[in-house]
C-alpha cells in the first residue's frame, strides 16, 4: 500500500480485525476511519446512503470529506501539475526570449557588415554565400549555447536528482532539447540572412 504518497514505493501492510487490537490504539482507529465504497452510480448519490447507514450502527458517529476516489487523487497532484505548468511557462519564456535574442543578435551583425556583405557580392559572391556566412555564424554561437548548456545541465545534476526523487537526466529529453534550439536558431536567423542575401551591392557599399 502507498500510505503517504504515490510516488513512494509501496510498502507491505498486514491487515488484522479490530478485535485483536491493542486497547490503546482503538480510540485512534474509531476516530480515522476510511472508508472506500465502490458503485456503479454517481459517487454523489452514495453520500446520504453511507451517512444513514453509519448512523443506524452508531448514533454519534460522524463522516467528513465525502468525495470521489479520484477527487482524491486529483487533489494530490493538484501542485506538482501547477508546478510542472509553471515551470513550462518559464521554459516558453525562455524560448521566446532566446529567439528574440538570436534575431536580434543577428540583425544587429547584418546591418555592421552590410559593407563587407556588399563587398563580397561585388567580387562574386552569391546569395548562397552569404546565406553560409550568416547560418555558419549563427551555428558558432549555438555551438557555444550547447556547449554551456550542457556543462550546466550536468553541473546541476545532483540538485535535479534530489528534487526527481533520484531519477537522473533523460538523454532523449537532452537530445530533443537541443534539436529545439537548433531549429530555433534556424527560424531566428532566416529572416536576417535573407535580409542580407538581397542587399544590392552598390547601396552596401556606400553604406546606406
Amino acid at each position: 500500500m502507498r500510505q503517504t504518497a504515490l510516488d513512494t514505493p509501496p510498502t507491505f501492510d498486514v491487515y488484522i480485525p479490530l478485535r485483536q487490537i491493542h486497547p490503546d490504539g482503538v480510540t485512534f482507529l474509531r476516530e480515522n476511519q476510511f472508508w472506500i465504497i465502490r458503485g456503479a452510480t454517481d459517487p454523489a448519490a452514495l453520500r446520504a446512503p453511507l451517512a444513514t447507514e453509519l448512523r443506524a450502527v452508531d448514533r454519534d458517529a460522524a463522516s467528513s470529506g465525502a468525495g470521489p476516489f479520484r477527487a482524491l487523487v486529483e487533489a494530490w497532484f493538484g501542485p506538482r501539475r501547477f508546478n510542472l505548468a509553471l515551470f513550462g511557462v518559464f521554459a516558453l519564456t525562455a524560448l521566446l526570449l532566446a529567439v528574440s535574442g538570436i534575431y536580434t543578435l543577428m540583425s544587429y551583425s547584418v546591418s555592421q557588415r552590410r559593407q563587407e556583405i556588399g563587398l563580397r557580392m561585388a567580387i562574386g559572391a552569391t546569395e548562397g554565400d552569404v546565406l553560409r556566412l550568416i547560418f555558419g555564424q549563427a551555428a558558432r554561437l549555438l555551438s557555444a549555447g550547447l556547449g554551456v548548456g550542457m556543462l550546466l545541465a550536468i553541473g546541476a545534476r545532483p540538485l535535479m536528482s534530489s528534487m526527481a526523487r533520484g531519477r537522473g537526466m533523460d538523454p532523449s529529453l537532452a537530445i530533443l532539447s537541443a534539436g529545439l534550439l537548433a531549429a530555433v536558431t534556424i527560424v531566428a536567423a532566416w529572416l536576417p540572412a535573407r535580409r542580407a542575401a538581397r542587399i544590392p551591392p552598390s547601396l552596401a557599399l556606400h553604406g546606406q
